[in-house]
């Protein structure tokens, strides 16, 4: 999901179907409001898990789709017993180095595609007059869509935002509080759902054939300042980010941006098992890799975000 301004309109409207979505599948298998916040997520995935199970599909991890001739890395598929209904059971199929967040994520993303009418290369491998029919642009739209619902299914909107609300934006709390999965996905339904004015940037870092380590920007969105640009914070000494990669430890603090005070908080993870996207490499694969994740609110207005509440709690 790239997250850019002229998209944010059209983001909005996939919002609502995506919680629709979700709204319908938590009903059919009786989710109850159970999420994956802390004391939730236990009882979660073991839902998700015994509806699977239920419906005869068996879940594999496996080094074989880390590079497959003529795609280059699969994160995950699944192979269907019957293409036309895609509840009679199958194998969901899982890349096994992954870390165990996100394996998560992209089981609750193989979940979501077997409850919906979308098309997508996992119904379609097996077929290739079918798959030939399919637009790329159509099968990316797909996937954004099931990735909205897949958030929407495992952070409940009304919920999410009441925790956010109720610890007054301390990002590490939210972080926390919703860590069975990576913080990348945290932070961008936070941006998804946000109305004040936040900054992110989500990156990579790769080192090219000198052992040079170049950044690699994978999603950024902004509103209130046109000239954010993640590329040249990196290498601000005003700035948490640039605190962050100095050290490759997460960070939190003030930042000065073209003269202006920033409240940011820094994400950082190293040696992240993570395939790039073909807009960066040839063909995607699997790296070892450092991650970043920067989300951030000028300092006027955090102040007054840190002093909101959710309207539940104002009943």
């Amino acid at each position: 999901m790239r997250l850019i301004n002229k998209e944010l309109k059209i983001i909005q409207k996939e919002l609502i179907d995506a919680k629709k979505q979700a709204d319908e599948i938590r009903e059919k298998i009786s989710l109850g409001e159970l999420s994956i916040s802390k004391d939730k997520s236990v009882d979660f995935f073991d839902k998700i898990r015994q509806s699977l199970h239920s419906l005869g599909f068996i879940i594999t991890y496996t080094n074989i789709l880390e590079e497959i001739e003529g795609y280059g890395h699969l994160s995950s598929i699944t192979f269907f017993n019957d293409q036309l209904d895609r509840t009679k059971g199958g194998q969901i199929c899982i890349y096994k180095n992954y870390s165990i967040k996100k394996k998560r994520e992209l089981l609750m993303h193989e979940f979501v595609h077997i409850y919906s009418e979308l098309p997508a290369w996992s119904t379609n491998i097996r077929d290739r007059n079918i798959v030939f029919m399919l637009l790329p642009a159509t099968l990316k739209d797909a996937e954004m869509r099931t990735e909205l619902a897949s958030l929407a299914l495992m952070m409940p909107i009304e919920k999410f935002l009441k925790d956010l609300f109720d610890c007054s934006h301390d990002i590490e709390k939210i972080v926390d509080e919703y860590g069975e999965i990576k913080t990348n996905c945290i932070i961008q339904w936070i941006i998804l759902h946000d109305f004040a004015h936040a900054h992110y940037a989500h990156l990579f870092f790769v080192k090219d054939k000198h052992g040079k380590e170049n950044p690699i920007k994978i999603d950024e969105y902004w509103r209130d300042n046109m000239a954010f640009d993640i590329y040249n914070i990196l290498y601000n000494e005003d700035s948490v980010a640039f605190r962050s990669r100095d050290t490759r430890y997460p960070d939190k603090g003030g930042s000065t941006i073209d003269n202006r005070k920033y409240y940011c908080f820094c994400f950082y993870e190293r040696d992240v098992q993570q395939p790039l996207p073909s807009n960066a490499v040839s063909i995607e694969k699997v790296l070892l890799l450092d991650e970043m994740v920067v989300i951030g609110w000028s300092n006027e207005v955090y102040e007054i975000v840190k002093k909101l509440r959710s309207t539940q709690d104002l009943q």
